[in-house]
């Protein structure tokens, strides 16, 4: 949590009784002005009258494809598209706040696609996605068990491959291109949201992480993006394949140093507070972002 771009000196305390601690900014530690950086104390709810909708209102409508908003921090809200990312592996301990994100983001995919423009699929072993069963967004009913996982593991290739034929056909380089210069009464593609509620109750299926290469790697022709969350952040999980294909990743609190360094390339997430407080790793950043994850009330 105490990284933002800046370099930090070791944690300080600035109030013992309270317990609060803070970092302070090595390039203005010599100046009169001193940066400290506080971590995040509070959980922050939103609202789809106030905030998420604010945030969207404000977007210009070509960066709102797949729009996700990621978290908060002294700056404002940081926003995020699947279009252009692709895809979004997130991971850390129970109560971290893994859970809200994977719903936050669904919920907010839903409130602005219909389904005509996305369908979402659900991989989800431990049933943690129950209250989205009704959506009509759905490709198919919630994959729950080895066989059903498997089942639309195998959809997303067929899918796959029907795609690059009608752009092939159509002489189009994406899903998006091809949306936009379609004949008249063609039905739209629509997007696909792939959502994995725990890799790691997936990895033991057989080649299970070349299979999700295969289909990622293609994403930005076929426009079939994956949104990944683990409570198992280790090398064993996130395997090498995983990690070169998921460049975009949130850490929130992890046990141990080593998880961190593996899942976001640096220290740092092992001290998080835990309950939304995340670093959000952009590939081409050398250092991650320190934001607060949104909370939802209802959620």
């Amino acid at each position: 949590m105490w990284y933002g771009g800046a370099k930090f000196m070791p944690k300080i305390n600035v109030n013992k009784k309270r317990g609060v601690n803070a970092r302070v900014d090595l390039e203005t530690f010599w100046n009169d002005n001193v940066n400290l950086e506080n971590p995040f104390n509070t959980l922050l709810p939103i609202t789809w009258g106030t905030d998420i909708g604010h945030v969207v209102s404000e977007m210009p409508s070509k960066e709102r494809d797949l729009f996700i908003p990621i978290g908060k921090n002294e700056k404002g809200y940081f926003t995020f598209d699947l279009s252009i990312g692709r895809h979004i592996l997130a991971g850390g301990s129970m109560l971290s706040g893994v859970g809200m994100f994977r719903r936050v983001t669904l919920l907010s995919l839903i409130k602005t696609h219909t389904p005509e423009t996305l369908r979402v699929i659900l991989i989800d072993p431990k049933g943690l996605m129950s209250s989205f069963d009704d959506i009509p967004h759905l490709q198919f009913p919630r994959a729950k068990t080895a066989e059903d996982i498997i089942k639309a593991i195998k959809w997303c290739n067929v899918e796959r491959n029907k795609r690059f034929k009608i752009l092939e056909k159509s002489k189009t380089v994406s899903v998006g291109h091809y949306n936009k210069h379609k004949a008249a009464g063609d039905p739209v593609i629509p997007s696909i949201v792939i959502f994995i509620s725990e890799l790691g109750d997936l990895i033991d299926i057989p080649n299970f992480d070349t299979r999700l290469y295969s289909i990622a790697s293609m994403t930005r022709a076929t426009s079939m993006h994956f949104v990944i969350t683990t409570q198992q952040p280790s090398v064993s999980v996130v395997t090498p394949i995983i990690q070169e294909t998921f460049c975009y990743r949130i850490a929130f609190q992890m046990p141990y140093e080593a998880e961190s360094k593996m899942f976001v390339g640096q220290a740092g997430a092992e001290e998080l507070l835990g309950q939304g407080d995340m670093l959000f790793k952009i590939y081409s950043n050398k250092e991650a972002i320190h934001l607060q994850g949104l909370y939802h009330p209802l959620l």
